[in-house]
C-alpha cells in the first residue's frame, strides 16, 4: 500500500466532549413497535437465514434495536440491527439509510498519452486526520461504502463495556486517528464490511485490535488482519506510474475492484482503446486471506443497495465458536459487547455509536 494514503483500514474514533443524537433526516425504515434501545436479543431459530443481503421471513422472528452513530460522513442516522442464532451459528442483519452507493475508491483516471492519475480518496484540501472536519464529506471524495462491529474478546479491553469503542481512540493524549487498546493482553474484534474489497466474496474483513501504537511497528497501529494473509492489494506498476491490470470482464471501472482470478496484464492495445477520463480500479481483491477458508476469512457477509429506499441492507454470519484467540467466541449463555460504525463514502470519516451496547442469546 501506498504510505501517502491514510491506512486504508483504520477505524478511529475521536470523542468530541459529551455527545449526543440527534436523528437522521433521511429515509427511515418502518420498524415494529418492539424497537428498543435495549440489548439486541439474538432469537433461537431452527432455520439458518441465507447471507445474500436479502431480507428472509425467518427475520420476523427476531425483534431489531435502533443503534444511533454520529458526527461522520454518514451524518446522525440510526442503524436497525437484529440477530437470530442456530445451534452453531450467530447472523446479524443490519439496516441503514445511505442516499447513494459509493463505489469510485481511489481510481486511476488515464489522462492521455500513456499517462494516469491516482484520485486520492480526499481532495485536494481537506484533511481526514482532523475530526472536526468529518461531519460534512467534501465533494469529489472517492472511496467505498463500509460498516463496522467492533467486540470486546473475553471483556480484556478495561471500560469498553461501558465507554464503548472510544477507548482505543485516546483522544486526550494522542491527536492521531488511529486505534489501539491501552495494555497488553487487551483485545478487541474487528468486523470490517467493505464494498469494493470484500463484498463481492460475500465476506468481511476480519481483524483485531492489540496495544500497539508504534506506526513504525504497524502501519496501522493496533489494528491488524487476522491469520491468513493478505485480502487485496494495489494495482499498480513497480514504478506506481499507472495501474499493471485490468479484467479480463471490462478493462475499465467500473467495477472498482479487480479479482485476483481474473486479472490479466494492461496491454499496449488496452491503452490505445483508453479515453481521456477513463478510469481502471486500483485495488486487486480476492487474495488467498478472503478467498479461501482462513481466520481472515471467517465471517460471511453480503450487503444489498436498495435504490428505491436509499438503503443498505447487510446480513452477517459466523460460527457461534472458531478458536481463533483473536475472534469474540460466543456461547448462549454469555453477554456481548460491542461499538458499530457507519463509513458513508468515507475511508476514516466514520458515524460511530457513542457508548456500548450488547447482544444476549434467546
Amino acid at each position: 500500500m501506498r504510505k501517502t494514503l491514510i491506512p486504508l483500514l483504520v477505524l478511529a474514533v475521536v470523542a468530541l466532549g459529551a455527545l449526543a443524537f440527534l436523528p437522521g433526516r433521511g429515509p427511515r425504515l418502518a420498524q415494529p413497535s418492539g424497537t428498543s434501545a435495549g440489548p439486541v436479543a439474538s432469537a433461537s431459530v431452527s432455520t439458518a437465514p441465507v447471507v445474500d443481503g436479502k431480507v428472509d421471513s425467518i427475520w420476523n422472528q427476531s425483534t431489531p434495536v435502533e443503534i444511533p452513530v454520529q458526527s461522520g460522513f454518514a451524518g446522525n442516522i440510526a442503524v436497525s440491527m437484529r440477530s437470530v442464532h442456530t445451534g452453531d451459528s450467530v447472523f446479524f442483519l443490519l439496516q441503514w439509510p445511505d442516499q447513494d452507493l459509493s463505489q469510485r475508491r481511489i481510481p486511476w483516471v488515464y489522462e492521455g498519452n500513456w499517462k494516469f492519475k491516482l484520485v486520492p480518496a480526499a481532495p485536494p484540501g481537506f484533511n481526514p486526520t482532523n475530526p472536526g472536519n468529518w461531519p460534512k464529506r467534501p465533494e469529489g471524495y472517492a472511496y467505498e461504502d463500509k460498516a463496522a462491529i467492533i467486540w470486546n474478546i473475553n471483556d480484556s479491553t478495561r471500560d469498553f463495556n461501558i465507554n464503548g469503542c472510544v477507548v482505543a481512540c485516546h483522544p486526550d493524549v494522542d491527536p492521531r486517528p488511529l486505534k489501539y487498546t491501552n495494555a497488553s493482553g487487551e483485545l478487541l474484534d474487528l468486523w470490517q464490511w467493505k464494498l469494493v474489497r470484500t463484498n463481492p466474496y460475500g465476506k468481511l474483513d476480519d481483524e483485531y485490535v492489540d496495544h500497539t501504537s508504534d506506526l513504525n511497528v504497524n502501519e496501522l497501529a493496533g489494528i491488524k488482519a487476522d491469520p491468513g494473509g493478505p485480502a487485496y492489494a494495489m494495482n499498480e506498476k513497480p514504478d506506481k506510474s499507472g495501474p499493471a491490470y485490468v479484467s479480463r470482464d471490462k478493462s475499465t471501472a467500473p467495477p472498482y475492484g479487480i479479482r485476483n482470478e481474473k486479472k490479466r496484464a494492461i496491454t499496449r492495445a488496452d491503452l490505445a482503446r483508453l479515453r481521456k477520463g477513463d478510469e481502471i480500479a486500483s485495488i486487486i481483491i480476492g487474495l488467498p486471506g478472503i478467498a479461501t477458508r482462513t481466520d481472515r476469512s471467517d465471517v460471511s457477509a453480503k450487503g444489498f443497495y436498495d435504490e428505491r429506499q436509499k438503503t443498505w441492507t447487510l446480513e452477517i454470519g459466523r460460527k457461534m465458536a472458531t478458536g481463533s484467540k483473536f475472534d469474540v467466541q460466543f456461547d448462549t449463555k454469555g453477554t456481548y459487547h460491542f461499538g458499530m460504525a457507519i463509513f458513508n463514502n468515507a475511508q476514516i470519516e466514520h458515524s460511530y455509536s457513542a457508548g456500548a451496547y450488547s447482544l444476549v442469546f434467546r
